[in-house]
Parts: structure tokens; C-alpha cells; sequence
């Protein structure tokens, strides 16, 4: 999101930018949008903000249009907003409406986190769903086969990063590929070295190629368990 700049502070002309503090992930398709910064990023520095106080005389003009916003899960993002309204509206209407749409994309894929209830347990829902169709499951593959099939071989699935990526869709969502793959590995659905989310596996034509490697009775007890047992 641009910032919009206007009015001046001792001569020197300043400019307003949102900040959206996310617990765990910021929305995939949001990224575009937004400026990203990891807290890890300031661990070593200090950061000063200065504070931002409306104009006394457009208070009472901030109110009214607080008042008029939906009480939904946007209200605060576009509360937040309302205060630049009267800066913003004469020549900025552009970066207002960002401001809003954003509050709503915001509001939707938090509603969404939520009712998944965790990404654990819907990565694992996802990638049962996909094993569950015997048309998506192979014992024998060749190279032509690693971004189409599953390998499964007894409680083992081997599915190569590009397929995983595609089962993945939904949750990627809401999340990111990094935190998913460091969710499932944390609890042993991914088999592997801590950090190293892929294996060697020896395929048809004598070919050794990298999968990820499943534990599928782990995602079976992950979705028939309270998660809080893992």
C-alpha cells in the first residue's frame, strides 16, 4: 500500500503509511500490498513512531463516520482509517479505498484462520483428502509421474515438493510454506532432518530423486485426536 503524503511537520513534509501487526503470517494474497517486516528484523534496534493526532476540529466529523461502519470483524482496520479520512479525502480517495478493501481482505482471511481452527490440522486434512482419491496414488512411479502422483508405499507417502505445494493451496491461504512444513515436521508427519523437509528415494528407471516424506499414520491420529496430545 503507497503511503499519501501530506502536510508538513517544522517544514519537512511527512507522509501517513498503515502498519498491520500480524500474531503468525500475513495473508499470501495481501503480500503484494503490503510492506512485510519480521520482528526478528528490530530485535537489535530501536524504532520510533511518531504519534498521529487529528485535527480537534475534525474529532466530531471522525465519530459520525466510525458510527456509520458495519460492526464486523473489519470495524477496527477501518476505524483506523476514518482518523486520515479528513487528510486523505480531497486528494488521496485512491489510497482510502485501498485502505478499506484491504480492511475487508483482512477481516476475511482472519475469519477464515479462525474457522480452519489450526494449521496443523488442516494441512493434514488437506493432504488426506488428496491420498484418500485412489486416482491421485501410485506404488510405482517414474520421473514423469513425481509432480502428478503420490508415492505410497505401506503408511508412507513420498510427494515431490511441486505436488505438495499444489495440495497445499488452501492453506497457503492463510500461511506460509515455511511455517507448514515446520508444523508438520514438528510433530513427525514430515520424516527427515529438523530443517531439511526432503529425502532421497530410489524411483523407476533407477532414478533417485527428492521427496518429502509422509507419515501417514501420523496424520491419521493428528486428525482423529485432540491436537493437544502432540
Amino acid at each position: 500500500m503507497s503511503a499519501a503524503s501530506f502536510g508538513e511537520i517544522d517544514g519537512v513534509k511527512i507522509s501517513v503509511a498503515i502498519f498491520l501487526i500480524f500474531i503468525r503470517i500475513v495473508p499470501e494474497d495481501i503480500k503484494e500490498d503490503v510492506f512485510e517486516i519480521h520482528l526478528s528484523d528490530f530485535e537489535k534496534s530501536e524504532v520510533s513512531i511518531p504519534q498521529y493526532e487529528p485535527d480537534p476540529r475534525n474529532i466530531c466529523m471522525i465519530q459520525d463516520l466510525i458510527e456509520k461502519i458495519d460492526r464486523d470483524e473489519s470495524f477496527p482496520f477501518k476505524a483506523a482509517c476514518m482518523f486520515l479520512y479528513p487528510q486523505l479525502k480531497l486528494h488521496y480517495k485512491d489510497e482510502l479505498k485501498k485502505m478499506m478493501n484491504l480492511a475487508d481482505v483482512i477481516a476475511n482471511k482472519a475469519e477464515q484462520y479462525s474457522d480452519n481452527d489450526d494449521i496443523l490440522v488442516f494441512a493434514c486434512k488437506c493432504i488426506n483428502d488428496f491420498i484418500s482419491k485412489n486416482e491421485n496414488v501410485k506404488n510405482k512411479i517414474n520421473a514423469a509421474d513425481v509432480n502428478r502422483y503420490v508415492l505410497r508405499i505401506g503408511d508412507i507417502a513420498f510427494v515431490s515438493s511441486n505436488l505438495f505445494k499444489r495440495i497445499m493451496l488452501p492453506v497457503l491461504e492463510v500461511s506460509q510454506m515455511d511455517i507448514i512444513k515446520n508444523q508438520l515436521q514438528s510433530v513427525g508427519v514430515i520424516e527427515g532432518k529438523i530443517g531439511d523437509y526432503t529425502v532421497k528415494k530410489l524411483i523407476a528407471e533407477n532414478k533417485r530423486l527428492r521427496f518429502i516424506k509422509f507419515n501417514l499414520v501420523k496424520i491419521f491420529k493428528i486428525l482423529n485426536s485432540d491436537i493437544g496430545e502432540f
